[in-house]
């Protein structure tokens, strides 16, 4: 459902010569990208390279994972990346709902002095309660969403106080006026939005709403499509051509028989 929305959407716009980001009243010219990656499974090395790399091609955020089971190893992880990002670049940290509330609590306590500017899907996303303790004691805004088909865990974590940060998942979520919605909900208790994944298309609705905070950045996804993102000192430029004003290659569609 959420691909033919998608598809549909595109085709309107391009009937109208419209690029996308201009159909919702846009509200800002660029938008903010964090590099997302530094997969539990990285060397130490490969996770050290990866945000260096990031922070040298003017990215001012990066986000890597956490929710070993050994909270130190964590901890020393995240001083790698804050050591070779400086201060200027901001850390995030996402648990993949990888953590109980106990272990998010001692990950959130040791790992402030680092500045970590949010920590994302610290516990399973049905823990509301979880989600509101976590919130009042840990000192680090939190992040969810990513998880969720409609607005109702939400509506359920801002009701318990349990939530900084809505991170709407447009495939999930099924539609983009599903998408926006849920933005308006955000914006409506004071919460910004920080989708999940899909840049490509994140970054023409980011636009078009006014509590987009920033659009999440994977560097393999250009390699699919026929017209990457501009990228420019850690913002993305939405496209102008017609639609989502990109296609996916044709060969990247067919399957590679063995």
């Amino acid at each position: 459902m959420g691909l033919i929305n998608i598809a549909m959407w595109d085709a309107w716009a391009r009937s109208l010569g419209a690029p996308m980001h201009r159909l919702f009243g846009q509200t800002r010219r660029s938008v903010p990208v964090y590099g997302s990656g530094g997969w539990l499974s990285y060397s130490d090395a490969e996770l050290v390279d990866e945000v260096r790399a990031y922070a040298a091609r003017g990215f001012n955020a990066v986000k890597v994972k956490v929710g070993l089971p050994d909270v130190q190893r964590d901890l020393e992880r995240l001083r790698l990346v804050r050591e070779a990002v400086g201060p200027q670049v901001r850390v995030m940290m996402d648990a993949n709902q990888g953590c109980d509330l106990a272990g998010a609590l001692a990950l959130s306590r040791a790992a402030l002095p680092l500045g970590i500017t949010w920590f994302e899907e610290p516990l399973h996303h049905h823990d509301v309660a979880g989600y509101a303790t976590l919130r009042r004691q840990c000192g680090i805004s939190l992040a969810m969403g990513e998880r969720e088909y409609d607005t109702r865990g939400l509506q359920a974590l801002i009701a318990a106080d349990g939530i900084d940060l809505w991170q709407p998942d447009l495939l999930r979520l099924g539609s983009v006026e599903a998408w926006r919605a849920s933005a308006a909900l955000a914006q409506a208790h004071h919460r910004p939005v920080l989708p999940h994944y899909y840049r490509d298309y994140d970054v023409p609705l980011l636009c078009g709403i006014p509590n987009g905070l920033a659009a999440e950045s994977f560097d393999w996804i250009d390699a699919l499509i026929d017209t990457p993102l501009t990228l420019l000192d850690g913002h993305a430029l939405p496209r102008e051509g017609a639609g989502w004003g990109f296609r996916f290659r044709e060969s990247m569609l067919k399957e590679i028989a063995p």
